[in-house]
């Protein structure tokens, strides 16, 4: 069984299965439990996303942070490039930890970050922009299979607070419903 340690950051940690759509979560008892993306709103602190190599074998995750913008050659041949992301929602099926550190380097995530990225386009100071999943679609790709996941960017008004969220997910608040955009 994958173990998927922490982030450096202590936060828990979500992951993308491209094979099956379904994002990953570290549960309270040391496990994951797995979320059906489709109709989750989501915020993504795009601005502080971090690229690097990433590899996941048996022994866990190996995540190496790209330094001075500079690609350079993988650590590794089992290094593929990847992206860490800070993710925020309020949904139950996140407990009692809705902000989370996401890391992935499959094609599904790189480019579903990489669409999230360019969909917002300028990003006001400490905002995090806010999605709807609308539709996540297995797909082959060669030999195996990735994910496409469409969304709905919700309009800037709606983006959240990065700190706000961060105070929020301190405090342990409350669940709340998720307001529609």
């Amino acid at each position: 069984m994958l173990s998927f340690p922490n982030s450096g950051g202590g936060r828990p940690w979500a992951r993308l299965d491209a094979r099956t759509g379904m994002l990953l979560v570290s549960a309270p008892d040391g496990g994951k439990e797995a979320i059906n993306l489709k109709g989750k709103v989501i915020s993504v602190d795009i601005a502080n996303a971090e690229q690097g190599w990433l590899c996941v074998s048996a022994a866990g995750a190996d995540w190496q942070p790209i330094t001075g913008g500079a690609w350079g050659n993988p650590p590794s041949a089992e290094h593929k490039p990847g992206v860490e992301v800070d993710l925020y929602c309020k949904d139950a099926a996140f407990g009692d930890a809705p902000i989370r550190s996401a890391r992935g380097n499959s094609r599904g995530w790189n480019t579903w970050i990489g669409d999230i990225a360019k969909q917002a386009g300028a990003i006001p100071p400490g905002k995090w922009p806010t999605l709807k999943v609308t539709e996540v679609a297995v797909v082959k790709v060669g030999q195996g299979s990735s994910v496409n996941i469409g969304f709905t960017m919700a309009p800037v008004e709606k983006w959240i607070d990065g700190l706000t969220a961060q105070q929020e997910a301190d405090a342990a608040a409350p669940e709340e419903e998720e307001a529609e955009f």
